[in-house]
């Protein structure tokens, strides 16, 4: 993300919207601290800046983040809004992708993201796309060793006592983005797997990746069971040493 203040200091010019892609949480603190390098200042109180996180965005936040984007700025320079999605529906991605067409002159927005699916084409389209290296190894990439090491039988008894301690909806939040990152560990996983098998091995793992990405989209869905989603991917998913 280095690449947005660089071009900030030989241009003195901002993209209209950036999508980034990578670990949310790590992406906003990143964002909030090369907004203060462009400011020359604290982002702290500062009314032209507008900073949320959200597991789902729904159709109440996108009216937020409008009824934010067409207010002028307060202090007379650029207006920055910051927002982490693990998710949206359907009707909060268009209300976004109007906010996204009818900017205010200086108003820029960065919109974090997990993966590439979690937002529409047309809204992808809009904006300009980067993809953020996590400082950390992998969240939650013991959980995912874990997994990897067993075999299908101890997999699921290792998801039965992990999801058993869940006991209210904040728990089962708290486990979606745990499973999120899991995804994201196994995804690396085939991926470095799939690169140092031969060709004629590459086939069944290829597919196997195909399966994680497809998964990791469901995964943020507020309807989908993560931990079904992580007993499916037990039976396919290739031990280490495979």
């Amino acid at each position: 993300m280095e690449s947005i203040l660089d071009n900030y200091k030989k241009t003195g010019s901002l993209s209209h919207a950036y999508l980034i892609i990578g670990a949310v949480d790590e992406i906003i603190g990143e964002l909030k601290k090369i907004i203060e390098k462009i400011q020359g200042a604290s982002l702290d109180n500062n009314p032209d800046v507008f900073i949320e996180n959200y597991l789902v965005f729904g159709v109440g936040e996108s009216r937020k983040l409008r009824d934010a984007g067409h207010k002028k700025s307060i202090c007379g320079g650029k207006r920055f809004f910051i927002v982490g999605a693990h998710s949206f529906t359907e009707e909060a991605e268009n209300a976004l992708l109007k906010t996204l067409e009818e900017p205010l002159q200086d108003s820029h927005f960065f919109l974090a993201v997990p993966n590439i699916h979690a937002v529409l084409p047309t809204i992808k389209s809009r904006m300009t796309i980067l993809q953020y290296d996590s400082l950390n190894k992998c969240e939650d990439g013991g959980i995912c060793e874990k997994i990897i090491e067993k075999n299908i039988a101890e997999r699921i008894i290792f998801l039965e006592e992990l999801f058993d301690k869940c006991e209210d909806t904040e728990d089962i939040k708290k486990m979606r983005i745990t499973g999120k990152n899991i995804l994201k560990c196994f995804e690396k996983f085939i991926a470095k797997e799939l690169k140092e098998k031969k060709w004629a091995e590459r086939g069944g793992f290829a597919k196997k990746l195909e399966e994680v990405l497809k998964m990791e989209k469901y995964m943020m869905d507020i309807s989908s069971s993560p931990r079904l989603i992580l007993e499916y991917l037990s039976f396919i998913l290739p031990h280490k040493g495979d």
